[in-house]
């Protein structure tokens, strides 16, 4: 599940939670608009690990998050992220 947060500015934040059958794994992450104005404007930026459960409770780490944010027309969109980096627990 992801949580993405743009009003518009080049600066984009995102919740997200992993879950699967050995608990979840919670996180942040900030990002920047590459060309706000473009119809799919990229965006790349830093994330973090909050939490996690199960077998995930003791986790942390930190890494990078890219996407592409798509206007498909009025109040429609679509996301394509893609994260790197290192996650211990």
């Amino acid at each position: 599940r992801l949580h993405v947060v743009y009003n518009g500015n080049p600066a984009v934040s995102a919740q997200f939670t992993i879950s699967g059958p050995g608990g979840s794994i919670s996180g942040r992450a900030k990002a920047r608009l590459n060309n706000p104005t473009s119809p799919e404007p990229s965006f790349r930026g830093a994330f973090s690990v909050t939490g996690g459960s199960g077998r995930y409770a003791h986790i942390h780490g930190t890494g990078e998050l890219f996407g592409v944010f798509i206007r498909r027309g009025p109040n429609k969109y679509g996301l394509v992220v893609q994260t790197i980096g290192e996650l211990h627990y």
